[in-house]
């Protein structure tokens, strides 16, 4: 009753702020007291943290057809990867309420701090990994609306061994790739921490689960310090992605 309370509270809340017609001073105060009422994205229950050390804090995120958040909070800026299509209404206070059809692989980038609550629109569970990124980003200078679109742009060269920019910022370089069949791949040495997201094996049914969140396969989410040696071998049978962050010091 009270997560209903609550959540029933905070979209109100933000419908009104995004919806009424006020004054400059009642939206702020308004706004100052709906961000008080979002809990940190690591308290709000759809939110499953995976990963937390010095550079991000990684969520794999499961929000059930026709439910909503709570009004959660992202501190800082943050990317996010869509794992399989989806129809959303976000509701970020202090901005219009949106919604959304967003296709396999969507791929965002968002400057924090941002509070907003996210409903799944469809019969389907609403699911992606959300990275919260410690550092400011600073500039963007590259980016793409999804791993999809950058892989298929052949107008731009690719990055030695064949990966594509889908972002890049003042501290981190987000790439992706596609890999055959049976294929054995090795990133070229880097001496910074990188992140790799192996998001096609949401498809893979039969792998073991992350027990922190169930319906997700385990070790989808890896973390290789720098200077360190990965590969990754393909067992599917179809191609799969990979995306991965590379922070730049």
């Amino acid at each position: 009753m009270r997560k209903l309370l609550l959540l029933f509270t905070a979209a109100t809340a933000v419908g009104a702020i995004a919806a009424a017609p006020q004054n400059s001073s009642s939206v702020a105060k308004n706004a100052v007291a709906s961000q008080e009422s979002a809990v940190l994205a690591t308290e709000e229950p759809h939110h499953h943290l995976i990963l937390e050390n010095s550079r991000l804090r990684a969520y794999e995120v499961e929000v059930a057809p026709h439910e909503a958040t709570l009004l959660h909070l992202h501190p800082e800026d943050y990317v996010y990867v869509v794992l399989g299509a989806s129809d959303i209404t976000n509701a970020t206070i202090g901005r219009p309420v949106v919604k959304a059809q967003l296709p396999d692989t969507t791929f965002n980038y968002v400057v924090g701090p941002i509070s907003h609550i996210a409903t799944n629109n469809a019969d389907t569970p609403f699911r992606n990994v959300t990275i919260e990124l410690k550092r400011k980003q600073g500039a963007e200078k590259t980016y793409y609306p999804s791993v999809d679109a950058a892989l298929a742009d052949s107008a731009r060269p690719a990055n030695p061994g064949g990966s594509r920019n889908i972002l890049e910022t003042d501290e981190l370089r987000v790439a992706a790739i596609k890999l055959t069949p049976g294929q054995v791949w090795t990133p070229p040495a880097s001496s910074h921490p990188r992140y790799f997201l192996l998001i096609d094996k949401m498809k893979d049914s039969a792998s073991a689960r992350e027990p922190k969140a169930p319906t997700f396969p385990a070790n989808m989410l890896v973390w290789v310090e720098g200077g360190k040696k990965w590969s990754l071998t393909n067992y599917m049978k179809t191609d799969q992605k990979v995306v991965w962050l590379d922070f730049k010091d």
